[in-house]
């Protein structure tokens, strides 16, 4: 029987054999689950020079399959043993003996899951659609449509996302004292909905037992493909699932009918189910100020009709019947937020997994690096590759790219030239890679490329690893856009293409930087290098074509220069980059515009859409207080939009006064920052390290992640960490203004106007004019 079918999951069982698990949706909509018994999970072994007949000896007496194989090695040729075993624990058990063999020059690739391994070896990636053949199978307790065992080899037909049921949830501890403990506090309501518009709340008025079991029976029944939450990797996932225990219900919710668990990179795994974690993807967004659901729901542009309730306030509402209706209702919102913003972000992460052979539910969880790495390991056993561990490497520096000085103060109508790929077409043009370079002593008779100022050689032939994979990547991306001009925009499968077209675009754009990343397996400091080298020789080549036809650059930065708008030297700039350099630069923003200040990376402009855009301010740091970009925000706004700073100066004079009647909301006031490591491990005394330890000491639990809000407020003592204050236990009128408008609104506002001449003095009104 031939089946097709769209995997979003694989695992593995060891019973004591192998047994890989495939999860997926037919081309009938029947969901289903396929196993391959006929895997064997391996690991490579090099011998030292001159001790292969040796170390064969001791192979032998292991009891597993073994053979010789001829494979390459940072692209050098390289023999070595692959030894295999349909019996993980035996072949860990002769890993251990073999790691002590005084034959054994290394071991490589014991450190992948057989889960990955079989994608690797059979060149599949999940999230695409697959056709094999099958034979049908019974099993007993699985929440599937129907069973296959696999019987032929996979082969990949198609990518298009078919019709997946998900599901949104969300639950409200109830907390007595501080942060919510599983062992003791019930939780309050769960809400749940679904991609096609059920809503059902559960709540401990019907008992927490009770509330728990419902959840599981609807999970059971509904059988989701995708479940998605905000933060239930880190919270919602392991408080449910404590709590589940502590009332004796079994969370039975995997479609193998066995609990979540903590997989790989830290994240809840749910077997044949995708659990994703919208907070793992607002995490990597640098344009999203405010890591929470309301930050990512402004940045996807969608709305709350009121502000979510927080989990602090909970228990004071929940005793009061009106309480209990707003706290239901804010978790029937955070609920259909989420089946909105799924809607972006889920075809985003299928299309990133059928492309880097991620999981999907670990797309997001995992470093950008690893991302770029698990494309490269696809690429790599296509090309007969071994691929090395990580090592552990101390970061080496490296001249990066060049920032120009900017020209300070407002210029007019100036274009944003960017260049296309600009570091991935670099490595394709140079053949950059690991397998590529060029050793000391190895030029001779060789044909290479020469980076410029560091001197590093790579081989012009063959094409390397990197280049082969980025090649892949870019023409895909461009046939996906072709393809885009004929679909019609807001359709299904335009929006399927374009999501497909951005996840490629962040694996190549993040490739450069790969070659950078010390925990990289392939990782090696010339390659970077030379990437850089010639990205710094590219910029200089177009700085110099364009003073030569005088075009105006007024900045320049990594792989963009900003010119003041002239169409005909545009052109001839852009052809010139073209025809000389064998690269694209093509037009990016225009602005009407643009305040640069003396500093490098931070200008404002005015667009030509008409939207204010922030680099490097405060108006786009989550660690300054909501007043102080709001500020900052009103005298862009002033300078850009309307050209006047007598009204920049004005608004900036009101928020102080404002600010000093206590007028504002102390929301204006708060600032967020995060946990990065354990508290003992700080050894300043900042003011979020001080405000946590307090929450900490109100029964809050607060370690590495976690985000904490504080005030300043007014206190005898001159030691900024000694007024920092937890939000939630202040008051405005606790407030120390002075602070707020010395440290966060005159430097917020000054930002922007002192390279205009503006002097603090004139903000707090003690100069009427500006000249």
């Amino acid at each position: 029987m031939r089946i097709a079918f769209y995997p979003i999951d694989i695992d593995y069982r060891e019973d004591p054999s192998l047994s890989i698990r495939l999860w997926g949706i037919c081309s009938d909509g029947s969901r289903t689950v396929v196993f391959d018994d006929r895997f064997r999970q391996y690991f490579f072994i090099v011998p030292k020079e001159g001790y292969s007949s040796k170390l064969l000896e001791e192979l032998e007496i292991q009891g597993l399959t073994f053979y010789e194989v001829e494979r390459r090695f940072f692209g050098r040729p390289i023999k070595a043993f692959r030894v295999e075993s349909s019996n993980v624990k035996l072949l860990g058990e002769a890993l251990a003996r073999l790691s002590k063999s005084q034959y054994v020059d290394k071991i490589l690739e014991d450190d992948l899951r057989a889960s990955t391994h079989y994608m690797l070896e059979k060149q599949v990636k999940l999230c695409n659609w697959v056709e094999a053949d099958v034979e049908s199978i019974d099993v007993d307790g699985f929440k599937v449509d129907r069973a296959y065992r696999l019987i032929g080899e996979l082969k990949i037909i198609d990518t298009v996302i078919p019709q997946l049921r998900i599901l949104a949830f969300h639950t409200y501890p109830l907390s007595r004292f501080g942060s919510p403990n599983p062992d003791l506090d019930p939780v309050a309501v769960i809400t749940v909905g679904t991609s096609d518009g059920r809503i059902e709340q559960y709540t401990l008025e019907d008992g927490e037992k009770s509330m728990l079991l419902r959840f599981v029976e609807f999970v059971d029944r509904y059988n989701p493909d995708i479940v998605v939450g905000f933060e239930s990797n880190r919270f919602h996932w392991p408080f449910i699932t404590r709590r589940a225990s502590v009332n004796g219900v079994k969370l039975s919710i995997g479609r193998d009918g066995s609990l979540p668990h903590t997989s790989v990179y830290g994240h809840i795994s749910i077997p044949g189910r995708v659990n994703l974690d919208l907070y793992d993807f607002v995490e990597d967004l640098y344009e999203v100020k405010s890591k929470d659901l309301e930050g990512l729901a402004e940045y996807l542009g969608v709305k709350f009709p009121r502000k979510p309730i927080p989990d602090f306030k909970v228990s004071e509402l929940w005793s009061r019947s009106d309480g209990r209706i707003e706290v239901k209702e804010s978790s029937r919102m955070i609920v259909e937020a989420l089946l909105k913003l799924s809607e972006e972000i889920i075809p985003l992460d299928l299309q990133l997994s059928s492309i880097v052979g991620l999981p999907p539910d670990h797309v997001f969880t995992a470093a950008v690096g690893f991302r770029v790495e698990s494309h490269l390991m696809f690429e790599a056993i296509c090309r007969g590759e071994l691929i090395p561990k990580r090592g552990e490497i101390e970061y080496e520096r490296y001249a990066g790219a060049i920032v120009l000085e900017p020209k300070p103060g407002i210029h007019e109508d100036v274009l944003v030239l960017d260049f296309k790929s600009l570091y991935p077409s670099l490595i394709i043009k140079y053949n950059i890679s690991p397998d590529t370079y060029v050793e000391d002593g190895e030029a001779l008779g060789v044909s290479f490329h020469e980076a410029p100022e560091v001197k590093h050689k790579f081989r012009m032939e063959p094409r390397g690893m990197y280049p082969e994979a980025l090649s892949k990547l870019l023409r895909a991306r461009d046939e996906i856009r072709a393809k885009l001009k004929e679909v019609e925009p807001g359709t299904v499968m335009y929006k399927l293409l374009d999501a497909r077209q951005k996840a490629i675009k962040i694996v190549a754009n993040a490739t450069y930087g790969y070659a950078g990343w010390v925990g990289a397996r392939w990782y090696m400091k010339p390659v970077a290098e030379s990437v850089a080298a010639w990205g710094r020789a590219t910029l200089r080549s177009v700085l110099d074509y364009a003073s030569r036809i005088n075009l105006k650059v007024v900045y320049g930065d990594t792989d963009s220069i900003f010119v003041e708008y002239d169409e005909d030297k545009i052109d001839k700039l852009v052809r010139f980059v073209k025809e000389e350099l064998g690269l694209d630069i093509k037009p990016d923003v225009r602005y009407r515009r643009v305040l640069f200040t003396e500093a490098k990376k931070r200008y404002v402009g005015l667009t030509d859409d008409g939207r204010i855009d922030f680099v490097g301010f405060e108006a786009v740091r989550g660690d300054w207080s909501m007043l102080a970009k709001i500020v900052q925000e009103a005298v862009a706004d002033s300078i850009l939009r309307e050209g006047s700073i007598t009204k920049a100066i004005a608004l900036s004079r009101d928020y102080i006064s404002m600010a000093r009647r206590g007028i504002l909301p102390l929301e204006y006031f708060i600032v967020w920052k995060t946990i990065s490591k354990p508290l003992e491990e700080y050894k300043v005394r900042a003011p979020h390290i001080e405000a946590a330890r307090k929450l900490i000491a109100k029964g809050f639990k607060i370690g590495p992640g976690d985000r904490v809000g504080y005030v300043i407020v007014k206190r005898a003592s001159q030691k900024l960490y000694e007024k920092a204050e937890p939000y939630i236990y202040a008051r405005v009128e606790d407030l120390d203004v002075d602070y707020y408008i010395e440290n966060q609104v005159l430097p917020a506002a000054l930002r922007i106007l002192e390279v205009l001449g503006v002097r603090r003095e004139q903000l707090l009104g003690k100069q009427a004019t500006l000249f």
